[in-house]
């Protein structure tokens, strides 16, 4: 009487009969695989929708001024590009100024630009600085846009002069290498010298690589649903080659020792998926929730970096318990082929690896190895306590970059401040309260952290007002946020007592302050958002009750 040899997924649960699927439809299965990614690929860009997102707060302060510009300025917004240039003969006049002007008259012909603001001259005369309004929010303007105005500022310098551009349009047109192609790059050279082997290497790169083509495609159908940022897909790029790679290690790793331990493809298959998936399993699970808790954060665009990374997790994870088998199934002990001299480590039964040593040393110091590891930690995470949160400025640009020249041309002819104009945005309850703004603007300019504080520029209607204000420190300097929260809780409120001007404090980069909610000088203050922000309207005294 014969009897049927037992499959190894008998032995298993529903991971080892997946294990099995996938070796026994090898080939069906990675027809699916490439069915899946080709639909995506020719199906969702009918369906993606555009990246966007607001970086402002809701609810706060910086929000509110932006706001308030963009109503009631509407030929103009709060940001601005950066025109800065350079001439040893004079920045203010002759040829150099001339370029300039022909500059900027060409540049306000562009989408999304506006007129320029009047130009400043360092005090040495060989630098000048001028600003062109944005007609739009910065991340509506056109990359092109962008492009072409470096372009021109690049045909433009020359004989003498030199011209740099600063501004969020032009940091986002300026190229810049692929995180995804350098993320793939090291994790090739990472995996050759661990494994020696081209094939064995391949797999976890291949795995990453089908991630990474499908997720890239849904990222576009999710920013058809939510606000998604144009960063979202690099950011989910990046965690979906580092966790692809490192599921499909767990499984390969797993499978390459079951085949030195003497057993077959198959059951070396089921072995791998029903150990390694299941760890693969709860690491994924575990990356997904993690992610997804941005939503916690309540700033829009974070939802949309949360789903695509999600997504991305997810899709390499069921490949690694799926399609890396099905390919294992047809490469068997072949997956050590086209080993590289001198590279990885032959796997030996019964002898013991380098890992398997140090945990035994740690099993026979357990208390020891926990002390020193929570030291380690410990020492590690200690930066924390000094940790400051902010936007980065153009000093944080690579060198090369004209952003980058454009700051420190500007930090070295008018201070670092002048790279980070404060900006207060007030709303007019009749036209023309002069005497009020110009009292504000000169009680801005007896701050000691203030290097210039300009006159009142009233839009057309007579409603609003906005005064530029330029600090003495940087945009990342704390003494720049300590000015902010003095601006908003101490010097605005008590400019503004007895009047019905409303005012907010914002700036061409998000400004957060960290006070708490008060009432001052007759002002109401709103409860802080997750960035501190708040908006302040202050009321005269008949209407206070």
């Amino acid at each position: 009487m014969s009897t049927t040899p037992e499959s190894p997924a008998t032995r298993g649960g529903t991971l080892a009969r997946l294990g099995d699927l996938a070796y026994r439809r090898r080939g069906r299965m990675i027809l699916g695989w490439i069915a899946l990614l080709a639909a995506v690929l020719a199906l969702t860009p009918a369906i993606a929708g555009e990246f966007d997102a607001d970086f402002e707060t809701a609810g706060s302060e910086s929000a509110a001024a932006a706001g308030l510009l963009e109503d009631r300025f509407p030929e103009s917004s709060s940001e601005t590009i950066d025109v800065v240039w350079e001439a040893q003969a004079g920045a203010g006049n002759g040829e150099a100024r001339s370029v300039v002007d022909r500059f900027l008259t060409d540049a306000s012909e562009l989408e999304g630009i506006g007129e320029a603001e009047p130009a400043r001259i360092s005090q040495d005369g060989t630098v000048g600085l001028t600003r062109l309004q944005l007609i739009e929010r910065a991340w509506d303007v056109p990359t092109s846009t962008g492009e072409e105005l470096i372009d021109r500022a690049e045909e433009a310098s020359g004989d003498g002069l030199r011209i740099e551009l600063g501004g969020n349009p032009i940091q986002e047109a300026q190229e810049g290498g692929s995180p995804e192609g350098a993320g793939f790059l090291a994790a090739a050279v990472i995996l050759l010298v661990a494994f020696g082997s081209i094939v064995a290497a391949g797999l976890p790169l291949a795995i990453a690589l089908v991630g990474l083509g499908i997720s890239s495609a849904l990222i576009g159908v999710v920013a058809a649903l939510i606000d998604t940022p144009e960063f979202a897909p690099a950011v989910a790029g990046l965690i979906g080659i580092g966790v692809g790679i490192d599921y499909a290690l767990l499984v390969l790793s797993r499978f390459r020792t079951a085949l030195d331990s003497g057993a077959d493809t198959h059951a070396s298959i089921v072995e791998a998926v029903s150990t390694a998936g299941r760890s693969v399993l709860i690491a994924g699970s575990t990356v997904v929730i993690s992610v997804l808790g941005l939503f916690l954060m309540g700033t829009s665009f974070l939802g949309g970096v949360a789903v695509s990374a999600s997504v991305a997790v997810l899709v390499v994870m069921a490949a690694a318990v799926t399609l890396l088998p099905a390919l294992l199934g047809f490469l068997g002990p072949r997956v050590n082929r086209l080993r590289l001299p001198g590279l990885g480590r032959a796997l030996h039964p019964g002898r013991q690896t380098t890992a398997a040593r140090w945990s035994a040393m740690i099993q026979r110091r357990p208390w020891t190895a926990a002390i020193a590891g929570i030291a380690i930690l410990l020492a590690l995470t200690a930066p924390i306590l000094g940790l400051r949160l902010g936007f980065p400025d153009a000093g944080n640009d690579r060198q090369g970059t004209t952003t980058r020249a454009a700051y420190e041309l500007v930090s070295d002819a008018f201070g670092p401040g002048a790279n980070g104009p404060v900006l207060v945005a007030a709303e007019l309850p009749s036209r023309g309260p002069a005497a009020e703004l110009t009292r504000l603007s000169a009680r801005l300019g007896d701050d000691p952290n203030v290097a210039f504080a300009a006159e009142p520029r009233l839009n057309r209607a007579g409603d609003a007002a906005v005064i530029s204000v330029i600090p003495r420190t940087s945009p990342q300097d704390p003494a720049t946020q300590d000015l902010v929260e003095r601006m908003r809780d101490r010097v605005v409120p008590s400019a503004l007592a007895g009047t019905a001007i409303e005012a907010n404090v914002g700036g061409r980069r998000r400004l957060s302050s960290t006070r708490a909610t008060r009432r001052r000088h007759g002002c109401r203050c709103s409860s802080p958002g997750w960035s501190g922000s708040r908006s302040c309207s202050c009321s005269p005294p008949s209407a206070r009750r």
